[in-house]
Formats: C-alpha cells, structure tokens, sequence
C-alpha cells in the first residue's frame, strides 16, 4: 500500500470527513466492524488523524484481543509513513516514529483479516528518546559477520539499532 486510494479523505478537509483527532497522551477505544470503512480486501478500518511537529518522536501501539492489528500511518499527501503488523507483541501493532515535517498525518487502524473485528484501544504517546546500546550493537554486528541466523526478535532489534544509529548521524549533521 503505497499511498491512499483517491477518494479516501486526504483531498479536502479530514476534519469534516468526521474522523476524530488523536492527542499525544490521549488513548482511543473503538470497535471494528460494520460501523467500521470496509476496505476493497474486505477488511475493516477506522481512521484518525494527528497533528505533528518537526521531530517529534510518537509511539502508537494498537491493541486488541480479538482481531490481528495492523497500523498504518500516511503523510497530508497520502504516502505511506509507516506501517506495523506484530510489533507490540502477539497480534498487537505498534509504530514509533519521528515526524520529518510539521503536518497532519492519518492513521489508519485495520483488522489484518478480512471480515474480522471487535474491540480495541490505541494509545498515542511520546517517545523518549532510546539510549543506544552500542554493546549489544557489537554483539548483533558479531554474529552476522559469522554467518550466524538471527531470530526474528534479534532482527527487529537489530533494524531498531540500525535506526537509532542513522537517527544520531542525522542529528549531528
């Protein structure tokens, strides 16, 4: 999914399209299903909006305990900002992200399957900035220069690593 279909709320004004604004510090609850966008797939969506500024650092994390989460964030220009399947553990989406520009983003919360649903709590918060360990950064580093597998836990942690560690170099440009 690369960006929003036309037609799909980022042309004109999302606050009259009636989708709720989501606040750092502030958690929604809802429910997926027939009240719910149904998607061409035949999955259910809700969506929300959020208002970023330059650099801020935000983590999403969709729960729910009836359905497979999967999160997606779009850009004012409906391209894709990020996105998460299984992040928060078992079927639960999280995203942590940092925004490039001051502007509105759209968050699109979406059953996995089609045709499934029912109810869910999505917090938005900030991010604390994460300390950086370049230890464990080594250690990860040793492995693969050995040939080792890594499990797919030491691959995300190694892919947020890898971020933290572009996140520094940018900063001190």
């Amino acid at each position: 999914m690369a960006a929003l279909e036309p037609g799909a709320g980022v042309e004109g004004n999302p606050w009259r399209m009636g989708w709720p604004a989501l606040t750092v510090g502030e958690t929604v609850s809802g429910r997926l299903g027939k009240d719910s966008e149904l998607l061409d797939e035949g999955s259910y969506a809700d969506y929300y909006v959020v208002y970023g500024e330059a650099g801020q650092r935000v983590v999403l994390e969709w729960h729910s305990a009836d359905f497979d989460a999967f999160l997606i964030v779009f850009n004012d220009r409906g391209e894709l900002a990020a996105l998460d399947d299984d992040s928060a553990g078992g079927t639960n989406a999280r995203v942590e992200m940092t925004f490039p520009v001051a502007g509105t983003y759209f968050v699109v919360v979406n059953a996995y399957w089609p045709a499934s649903g029912g109810s869910y709590f999505l917090p938005l918060s900030d991010a604390a900035e994460p300390a950086l360990d370049f230890d464990r950064a080594m250690q990860l580093i040793e492995r693969l220069r050995r040939d080792a597998w890594l499990s797919d836990a030491e691959l995300r942690e190694a892919e947020r690593l890898l971020e933290q560690l572009l996140e520094l170099v940018r900063s001190r440009r």
